[in-house]
């Protein structure tokens, strides 16, 4: 009995340890898995003293420094977006101007989501009247509407005493219910007597902008040509794919060759330059492969290039109150280049002897020409026979 008793216990024991165990178990995947893509430093540049005025919507180059950005650099360890703007200047304390850094946030890379696509905008303002700065998180309506996510107010002005020419942005990823994937854009702004003043960067995209490419097959075997019958496996096809970023669509420049110069490589006419990437992110390409009589027995390798141009989102959005937005100059568009390259290995091998190319011709013949004299012995022969027969009892009634 003693024996039974101290068995259930022992069970009871390491049944409640096992569900300890899965419930931490669990938390820890929760944890894990739940959160936005995390990645180590990225860093992007931005042209010196390339304010837009809002009123008119162009180009202006002379304005406050503060707000000029040269570049920011941005890490995220999948709960916090931390971002830094670098400025050609110091913020002014004794500004009268109302001074906003912040970021826009497209949460689905989707166009028909938020006002313009821009799902959220978080901001740190100062506003020199009252003294006082505010963070905001806003999230933005299709039509333009507004609601405040978070908001906080602080009345002492130390972080713009320090006379640094930088700002720190911490975004808290959870407010946003942790995106998979997300595009940001950064901004500094002046309000003044109802004119505003911005520098914006380029989007980017989190997790960074990818372009892949594969080979189908991933090797290759030719055969050197000879003037006999036919160049058997002496040139081949095969298919390139490429693959983006779902949501974009980048123009890529395709190119192709031999790094020996052993054989002849070329894209299909009209498949190698300014190829545009569908927005569902695959598309494919055929490759023309070839030996030629010149061709050396020997592996070989060709080399893939891609040079891709992701196109920038072109109309940057301000406060959607203002019905605002600003439509880059052409020669002002900030993309995106990505360059990828692959190899792929070929083996030329010695040209085929005339017994082997008879039986190339053979498998490529042979098929049909056993199905053809399949259906004669089936079919046809029998119905000859036949149709003689018929002939020769007709021909002995009639005589």
């Amino acid at each position: 009995m003693l024996f039974i008793l101290s068995t259930l216990w022992i069970i009871l024991f390491f049944s409640f340890l096992i569900s300890i165990f899965l419930i931490i178990k669990s938390d820890l995947y929760i944890d894990i898995y739940a959160y936005s893509p995390s990645f180590y430093f990225q860093e992007i540049k931005d042209k010196r003293s390339d304010w837009i005025n809002l009123t008119d919507k162009q180009y202006i180059v002379n304005n406050e420094h503060s707000i000029d950005i040269l570049s920011v650099d941005y890490i995220s360890d999948g709960k916090f977006l931390n971002a830094t703007i670098w400025l050609s200047a110091p913020f002014k304390i004794n500004s009268t101007k109302i001074i906003k850094y912040g970021m826009l946030i497209d949460t689905d890379f989707d166009k028909e989501t938020g006002w313009d696509g821009i799902d959220n905008q978080f901001e740190i303002k100062w506003d020199n009247n009252i003294k006082n700065w505010t963070k905001n998180l806003e999230v933005w309506s299709y039509n333009g509407q507004q609601k405040n996510l978070q908001i906080e107010n602080n009345n002492q002005n130390e972080f713009f005493k320090m006379k640094k020419d930088y700002v720190d942005l911490s975004l808290d990823l959870s407010l946003l219910h942790y995106p998979t994937k997300y595009k940001v854009t950064f901004y500094a702004e002046i309000s003044e007597n109802n004119h505003d003043i911005t520098d914006v960067t380029r989007w980017v995209a989190i997790p960074p902008l990818e372009l892949n490419i594969m080979t189908s097959p991933s090797s290759l075997v030719l055969t050197q040509p000879t003037s006999w019958i036919l160049p058997a496996n002496s040139n081949k096809t095969i298919e390139v794919k490429i693959n983006s970023t779902h949501g974009y669509e980048p123009i890529v420049n395709l190119s192709a060759r031999s790094l020996s110069g052993n054989i002849n490589v070329n894209f299909k006419q009209g498949y190698d330059n300014n190829l545009r990437i569908p927005s569902y992110g695959i598309t494919t390409v055929p490759l023309i492969v070839s030996a030629n009589k010149t061709s050396n027995i020997a592996p070989d390798t060709i080399l893939i290039n891609a040079n891709s141009s992701f196109p920038p989102d072109i109309v940057i959005g301000v406060k959607p109150s203002k019905n605002l937005s600003v439509l880059l100059p052409e020669s002002e568009e900030k993309s995106y280049n990505l360059i990828q390259q692959i190899t792929m290995p070929v083996d030329v091998q010695k040209p085929l002897s005339k017994i082997e190319e008879l039986g190339s011709i053979w498998d490529i013949l042979g098929a049909p020409i056993t199905f053809f004299f399949g259906i004669a012995a089936d079919r046809i022969i029998p119905w000859i026979y036949k149709s003689v027969n018929q002939y020769r009892n007709e021909k002995k009634k009639n005589s």
